[in-house]
């Protein structure tokens, strides 16, 4: 499992980064080596066990660990694009958007027989690109940890002065790995067992803080994620 930038920081008896640029410089001297060690180890052991079985296995092992480094790699570059965008923030009813998300999360959904729903009616001004990448790392972290419980997701809206408030609710204890000072810490994935190396809900919280709003999460009955973005 890879460690948090707190965590790292720590053993190195330094504070917790607190900047966006303390955060990448812990992601890349940190978080990217890992995968990097793991192969150079992995190459060496292939070497000492050539014509070996086992020098296949070390091999294949050795790739997966790149591959997590490429997967490590772009999100950095997706996170890099949030705030370099010249697209234009225009008023959108987000209901739309959720609908072309379900669509594209269907089969997977299903296969983990988890019912979405959404109820958002109240238009917002947002780059559309950027919400959508919101709605699609939100559905991404449900599916990472549902496991196997069958389970409910549902997205609701509120008007909240001259903001909207999205709040989003998984029905059961499929988040409960998740603990809230690491749920939007670069390349956290909460499990152990998590295969899926991303951004994720950092990724999701810049998108929103880029167009005037704010993320946050709040643990109750259920661990619930809500964001804010400015009203139309």
């Amino acid at each position: 499992m890879l460690e948090t930038t707190a965590m790292s920081a720590k053993k190195l008896g330094l504070n917790p980064p607190k900047t966006d640029i303390d955060r990448f410089v812990y992601a890349i001297s940190h978080d990217l080596n890992e995968p990097l060690r793991m192969v150079s180890s992995f190459i060496k052991l292939a070497q000492n066990n050539a014509g070996k079985e086992s020098g296949g296995e070390y091999l294949n092992m050795a790739l997966q660990n790149a591959d997590q480094l490429k997967r490590m790699i772009n999100a950095l570059v997706d996170l890099s694009r949030v705030t370099r965008t010249n697209q234009e923030k225009i008023a959108l009813k987000p209901k739309a958007l959720l609908s072309e998300v379900n669509s594209m999360y269907r089969s997977e959904l299903q296969a983990r027989e988890i019912v979405f729903s959404f109820d958002c009616d109240d238009e917002v001004v947002v780059v559309e690109e950027q919400l959508i990448t919101v709605f699609k790392e939100l559905i991404q972290n449900v599916l990472d940890h549902s496991g196997k419980e069958v389970s409910s997701y549902h997205i609701s809206s509120k008007q909240l002065g001259d903001k909207v408030e999205f709040v989003c609710i998984a029905q059961n204890d499929c988040l409960k790995t998740i603990t809230l000072n690491q749920i939007f810490d670069v390349f956290s994935s909460g499990k152990k067992s998590q295969q899926h190396i991303g951004m994720g809900l950092a990724l999701a919280r810049t998108c929103v803080e880029h167009n005037g709003g704010e993320m946050w999460a709040t643990e109750g009955e259920h661990l619930e994620i809500r964001f804010t973005l400015p009203k139309a």
